[in-house]
């Protein structure tokens, strides 16, 4: 989530977890972070989350590691989360809030 406008830009949905699949959609968030970025990777519990190399990579790039609890995310709901539903800080959702302020 880019907290600027509480943007998801990036995530990956699979049924098995593997290692290599998680490192893919690290790689696809990897591209889109500036190089002084410092982020926050928030994931579930999984133990694919503990191994070495997993954590080995997310501190290569100066992520910091949060564990949330178990839960499912879907593509729509990441869709509603990013362009219908308004955060009430922004007053608007966070697509709104970034095309508006790229115009203005």
């Amino acid at each position: 989530m880019y907290l600027y406008n509480r943007k998801i830009v990036s995530y990956s949905i699979f049924l098995s977890s593997k290692l290599h699949k998680i490192r893919d959609m690290l790689n696809g968030l990897f591209a889109k972070l500036p190089d002084d970025a410092t982020s926050i990777f928030h994931s579930d519990q999984g133990s694919q989350y503990q191994h070495s190399k997993y954590q080995h990579l997310l501190s290569e790039y100066n992520i910091t590691q949060s564990i949330l609890r178990k839960d499912n995310y879907l593509k729509e709901y990441i869709y509603y989360y990013n362009n219908e539903r308004n955060v009430s800080k922004l007053k608007m959702s966070p697509v709104k809030y970034r095309t508006n302020s790229l115009t203005n």
